[in-house]
């Protein structure tokens, strides 16, 4: 619950360079508010099932190339989602990151 009730918070962006962040915990973006954008890095290796629960977020921008087990909520999958260039065909056809309507490579 890193960010539980930041209600100020607007973007968070965990892909620093050399980021070395490999793991997140439950609930980690429980803002209680809604993100206008947030950045997962390449470096995760362990993200809890429902890490980005009940995150709402209007850009999510995941540099992950194989699309992490997590549940995604209603809210959550209406915001526009970005993944790395040759990757949108793997998160689309995935059980979880398919709920996103809104795809782009970047």
């Amino acid at each position: 619950h890193a960010f539980h009730d930041c209600a100020k918070l607007e973007d968070i962006d965990l892909t620093a360079e050399g980021s070395q962040l490999s793991s997140l915990g439950d609930c980690v973006f429980a803002t209680g508010t809604v993100l206008d954008e947030l950045y997962l890095p390449a470096s995760l290796t362990d993200i809890d099932k429902l890490a980005l629960s009940p995150c709402r977020v209007r850009y999510l921008h995941v540099e992950l190339t194989t699309p992490p087990d997590v549940v995604i909520t209603k809210y959550f999958s209406q915001a526009k989602l970005y993944v790395p260039k040759g990757c949108k065909a793997r998160y689309a056809a995935d059980k979880n990151w398919g709920k996103f309507s809104d795809i782009v490579e970047e």
